[in-house]
């Protein structure tokens, strides 16, 4: 099984084309199983609406899909040619005064459910710490697992400093996986905003409940999912590993693997991606 997240930072960069071409061309020649994308975004004052077809799973925000969605587009780019990817959106605030902003997850296999979570305290869709979680149930190892695209805050906000934020996030992504899915495979897949380098805060305390597959794999090519200075980053000098894939069981993965980085495949974001092969 072969997974990757993505934040897209879609339509914040020069070349949206070359986004949706090059992200097609590694789903396809990477044979991607499952892909969670982050900051799948669409405009505001878009008035036309997306053509969906039976691929398209509703999710229980009944969220609009219009034309301008990033994700309907990767669909329909794969449409183009003849493959096929089952898939569900959602959106989670507004970003840059003129986007939807949101989360979206595609699939191989049949899409059986999903699943939206509030991560942050307050749900005002004008305030961008709203956080979400969108989660979808296939079957891959002969049982049912759970896929989530995720994007969470800092550890502190990165306005009030005092304040913390992923804490709380933390612990709603833990109980979800406790109650909802005890007997699922869970894997949460994204932008997590806290680098694996730094202790006893945000990748510590998810390294307490579930397994970082990056770490498990037998094979690792590249590290780094950011490299620069990026929003909610901005005096940042290092490379970070910001993206992760947890898994709720401690399986052990052949490769992971950074991607959109201009070694393997061309940077199409301010995040690279990342691959894991199971």
């Amino acid at each position: 099984m072969n997974l990757l997240t993505l934040n897209t930072h879609s339509y914040m960069e020069d070349d949206d084309d070359l986004q949706i071409e090059q992200l097609t061309k590694a789903l396809i020649e990477q044979n991607i199983d499952v892909c969670a994308l982050q900051e799948v975004n669409q405009y505001i004052d878009d008035s036309t609406f997306a053509h969906l077809d039976e691929y398209f799973v509703t999710n229980q925000t009944k969220a609009i899909i219009k034309s301008s969605n990033f994700a309907y587009r990767i669909i329909k780019r794969l449409q183009q040619k003849n493959i096929h990817y089952y898939w569900t959106w959602i959106p989670c605030h507004k970003g840059y005064d003129r986007f939807e902003e949101g989360l979206a997850i595609l699939s191989k296999e049949p899409i059986e459910d999903s699943n939206v979570v509030l991560l942050s305290a307050n749900d005002d869709f004008n305030d961008f710490h709203t956080r979400k979680t969108l989660g979808i149930k296939t079957k891959f190892f002969r049982k049912h697992c759970w896929f989530y695209s995720v994007h969470t805050s800092w550890w502190r906000d990165i306005i009030n400093k005092d304040e913390l934020c992923f804490p709380a996030q933390a612990q709603r992504l833990i109980d979800m996986t406790e109650t909802k899915h005890n007997d699922d495979i869970v894997f949460l897949m994204g932008d997590f905003n806290n680098s694996a380098s730094v202790r006893n805060e945000g990748y510590d305390l998810m390294k307490q409940t579930f397994a970082d597959l990056y770490e498990n794999a037998e094979q690792k090519v590249g590290e780094a999912t950011v490299i620069k200075a990026i929003d909610g980053w901005q005096d940042n000098t290092k490379a970070l590993r910001l993206d992760f894939i947890f898994c709720s069981w401690h399986l052990w993965s052949e490769q992971a693997k950074i991607i959109f980085n201009n070694d393997f495949y061309q940077q199409i974001s301010d995040h690279f991606g990342l691959m894991i092969t199971i």
